[in-house]
């Protein structure tokens, strides 16, 4: 039975969490095009560069639609680009 539970936990949560996805895609996406531009990009990740478009662009038009965005997401893509591990990477002096 708690194995059900638990079963019954995930079932509903990752859908949830699906869902909030694309909420965060269509907030950066300002002009509501369905792809992130440079300019969308660089305007919520102030640190984004080339090499970090060229990560997340899985096919290369330069722009990164939903689908790449979520994928960025699910691989921790997304956490790089916001700084999560640089700031944790520079604040270990040892």
């Amino acid at each position: 039975m708690r194995l059900t539970t638990i079963f019954s936990a995930v079932l509903v949560t990752v859908p949830l969490l699906a869902n909030a996805q694309p909420i965060v895609f269509n907030d950066i996406d300002l002009d509501k095009d369905g792809y992130l531009s440079w300019s969308e990009l660089t305007a919520e990740y102030p640190n984004f560069q080339e090499a970090d478009l060229v990560m997340i662009d899985l096919d290369g038009n330069q722009k990164v639609d939903n689908g790449e965005f979520l994928s960025a997401l699910e691989n921790d893509r997304i956490d790089a680009l916001r700084g999560v591990m640089n700031d944790s990477a520079e604040g270990d002096d040892g």
